[in-house]
C-alpha cells in the first residue's frame, strides 16, 4: 500500500474541534454496566428487642405491607460446579443500628457521582455484596445525600481491585434512606443467576423489594400479596429460584415464600414450622444447588426444616436439640453442612457439628470448639474442610479460621460488628463490618488466612 499524501498541518481551531467531537463520541458510547451478578451468602439476625419494637410500630399501621428483611443467600457461579454457601450475620451494633453510617450532609451529592459509569462517590457505607464470579461483583451501599443517605450500586470487573458506580438502583428514585430512623434501615442484595435478582429489606417502616431481570442495570418494585402483611426475615436465591421466610405477628408463625427468578410473582409455600413461646423467632435459611436447609429459632424452641430435590420442604432435625441461644448454618457443598450451636447457659462456648450427608438423621459428627472468649456472628464454609466464624472478642471485631481440626487467628481484627461473611470459592471472600460511625467491606484471596479492606475509590484509568 502506497503511503498516504500529507496534507497541510490543521491549524489550532481543527484540532480542538475534532478532539471535542472525539471526547462526545467516546462520552456517548458510555453505558450502564449490565455485567451479571450472582449472590454471595448472608445472614441477618437482629436482636429480639429490635424486632419486638419494629413489630410494635409496624402493627399500629393499617393496611400497611411490611416487607422487611434480614436475609441469607447463597453463592451460585455459572457455568461453574456450585460454589460454597457463605453465610453470614446481621445484629445490631452499638449504639444502635438506627445510628447513621456517617454524618448528615447539608446538600444533596452531586449528579456526576450518582451517574453509571463514573467513580464511586467518597462516603460511600457498603451494606451488602453479591458476585457474579470472583471477578465480577456488586456491592450495594449508602451514599450522602439530602435526607442522610441515598442508596448506590457499585461493580468490579477484576475481583474488587478496582470500582465504578452503577447509580442509584431506586426504580422511583424517590428513597431517602434516614439513617437516623429509629426503626432502622436494612436493605440486601441477592441474585438468582447472572440476570435474576432483588434488592430487598426496609427504611424506618418502609418495605423494599426490587426485582431486576436484566443483571441490574434496571430495577422494578414489587408487592407481593405473598409476604404481605408479615416481615421477610430471611432470603436466599439459588438455582433458578428464590426463598423467603415470612414471619408475621397476627397470627403468629413462619411461612415461606418462594419466587421463579424469571417472574416477579411470589407464592406461599408449605412448610412444617411454627413459630416459638415468645413469637419472636430468629430464622437461618442456606441454599446451596437444589438443597436447602431452614431452621427458626426462639429462646429455648428450634424448629427446622429441610428442602428437597423435588423442591419441597419437609420437616428437619438439627444438632442442636437442647435449648440454643443461636444457631448458625454453613454449607459448602450440598452434602457438606456446618452447623453453629450455642447453649443458653453461655460459658462453654459455641460447638461447631457438621454432616457429609446433608444433615440426614445420625450424620452428625463433633468438628470443633469455638476459640474461648468468642461470642460468634457468623459463620461460613469454603471447603469440606475449612470454614470461618467472625464475631467478637474482648471488645474486638474478629475472624477465626478452622482448618483440617485446627484454629487460626484472629485472621482479621478491629471494631464493630459483623453484618455478613461469605466466601465466593474455596479462596475468595467477603465480609462486612458495621459499627456506629461507618461500615467497611473485607475481602480474601487466601481462603480466610488474610483479610483487607476494600478501597471502594479505587477506579480504572480513565474514569
Amino acid at each position: 500500500m502506497s503511503p498516504r499524501p500529507a496534507g497541510p498541518p490543521p491549524d489550532d481551531d481543527d484540532l480542538s474541534a475534532r478532539l471535542r467531537s472525539a471526547l462526545r463520541a467516546e462520552a456517548e458510547a458510555v453505558a450502564p454496566f449490565s455485567g451479571r451478578t450472582r449472590s454471595i451468602a448472608a445472614i441477618h439476625d437482629w436482636a429480639a428487642k429490635r424486632r419486638r419494637a419494629r413489630r410494635r410500630a409496624l402493627s399500629g399501621a393499617t393496611g400497611l405491607v411490611v416487607a422487611c428483611t434480614l436475609g441469607i443467600s447463597a453463592a451460585v457461579l455459572a457455568n461453574r460446579p456450585p460454589a460454597p454457601t457463605s453465610v453470614g450475620v446481621t445484629a445490631p451494633v452499638e449504639p444502635q443500628l438506627g445510628a447513621p453510617l456517617h454524618h448528615p450532609v447539608a446538600a444533596p451529592v452531586p449528579a456526576p457521582a450518582m451517574v453509571p459509569g463514573g467513580a464511586v462517590p467518597a462516603g460511600f457505607e457498603p451494606l451488602s455484596a453479591t458476585f457474579v464470579t470472583p471477578d465480577i461483583g456488586y456491592v450495594l451501599g449508602v451514599v450522602p445525600c439530602t435526607g442522610g443517605g441515598c442508596p448506590l450500586l457499585a461493580s468490579t470487573t477484576d475481583g474488587g481491585s478496582t470500582w465504578v458506580s452503577l447509580g442509584d438502583p431506586d426504580p422511583a428514585g424517590t428513597v431517602a434512606l434516614d439513617l437516623g430512623s429509629p426503626l432502622g434501615v436494612h436493605l440486601g442484595l441477592r441474585f438468582a443467576d447472572q440476570e435474576h435478582g432483588w434488592i430487598y429489606g426496609y427504611v424506618g417502616s418502609s418495605p423494599v423489594l426490587w426485582w431486576t431481570s436484566d443483571g441490574g442495570t434496571t430495577w422494578s418494585s414489587l408487592q407481593p400479596a405473598a409476604v404481605s402483611g408479615g416481615e421477610i426475615v430471611a432470603l436466599e436465591a439459588m438455582d433458578g429460584r428464590a426463598e423467603a421466610v415470612v414471619v408475621r405477628a397476627e397470627p403468629s408463625g413462619v411461612q415461606v415464600a418462594s419466587a421463579e427468578k424469571t417472574s416477579p410473582a411470589w407464592k406461599e409455600v408449605s412448610v412444617p414450622l411454627s413459630a416459638g413461646p415468645r413469637s419472636d423467632p430468629t430464622p437461618e435459611l442456606v441454599l446451596q444447588g437444589s438443597a436447602g436447609w431452614l431452621v427458626v429459632e426462639d429462646p429455648g424452641f428450634v424448629s427446622a426444616a429441610r428442602l428437597t430435590r423435588y423442591g419441597t420442604w419437609e420437616r428437619w432435625s438439627p444438632s442442636c436439640t437442647s435449648p440454643v441461644q443461636r444457631v448458625l448454618l454453613a454449607a459448602a457443598s450440598s452434602t457438606d453442612l456446618f452447623e453453629l450451636c450455642r447453649p443458653t447457659s453461655g460459658g462453654a462456648g459455641a460447638t461447631v457439628y457438621r454432616s457429609r450427608t446433608g444433615g440426614t438423621p445420625g450424620s452428625w459428627a463433633y468438628e470443633a470448639q469455638t476459640p474461648p472468649g468468642l461470642d460468634p456472628q457468623a459463620l461460613a464454609a469454603n471447603r469440606a474442610d475449612s470454614f470461618a466464624v467472625a464475631g467478637s472478642h474482648d471488645g474486638r471485631a474478629v475472624i477465626y479460621l478452622h482448618t483440617t481440626g485446627s484454629w487460626t487467628g484472629p485472621t482479621w481484627s478491629g471494631s464493630g460488628r459483623f453484618t455478613e461473611l461469605g466466601f465466593e470459592d474455596p479462596t475468595q471472600g467477603i465480609a462486612i463490618v458495621r459499627s456506629a460511625g461507618s461500615s467497611e467491606m473485607l475481602m480474601t484471596f487466601d481462603g480466610g488466612a488474610r483479610w483487607s479492606a476494600v478501597d471502594f475509590q479505587s477506579t480504572p484509568p480513565g474514569h
